[in-house]
């Protein structure tokens, strides 16, 4: 399948007001979620302590579907800013200079997170929440090399603790 690349895209869109594209996967949050974002603070301090990164956009919301425990959702510009650094081959720029706008879409009607807000365990609470969050990041391609190493020696720690 052919893409548009990005100038011509900006190109477009500087030359009609009123048009703007979007990739198909943007609008994945809305056809995930019912739209109904929760008030849930301590699963979220619960998935911020666990993961470690204050930057992170946390949401609890309902989601359709309860399959999925969680989702990363990409804003619009920000992935942009990504294919347009990768494009160009950063040009001496920092990837940390223009962060992506990433949020973390917690579904709080899957059983997995229904277990874990109810986990008398706080550090296997916090094993399962890093795992769903690289779960996540995994489905988008997020991980990188250090992080791939990380997520299977979780996977096979968790594995050892189902099995006990």
């Amino acid at each position: 399948p052919a893409m548009i690349d990005s100038p011509f895209i900006n190109f477009i869109e500087s030359k009609n007001e009123g048009v703007k594209f979007k990739r198909v996967d943007s609008a994945i949050s809305s056809a995930l979620t019912t739209g109904t974002n929760i008030d849930n603070e301590a699963l979220v301090n619960l998935f911020k302590e666990a993961i470690g990164d204050e930057k992170l956009k946390i949401e609890v919301t309902e989601m359709k579907s309860e399959d999925i425990p969680a989702v990363i959702l990409i804003s619009e510009e920000s992935r942009r800013m990504q294919e347009m650094m990768r494009m160009y081959g950063n040009m001496g720029m920092s990837p940390d200079m223009f962060p992506a706008d990433i949020t973390l879409s917690i579904n709080c009607g899957n059983s997995l997170i229904k277990a874990v807000s109810a986990c008398e365990n706080s550090d296997t609470a916090k094993l399962i929440c890093k795992q769903i969050y690289d779960n996540a990041r995994l489905a988008h391609s997020l991980l990188d090399s250090a992080s791939v190493t990380e997520f299977i020696k979780r996977s096979s720690e968790i594995m050892s603790i189902a099995l006990k």
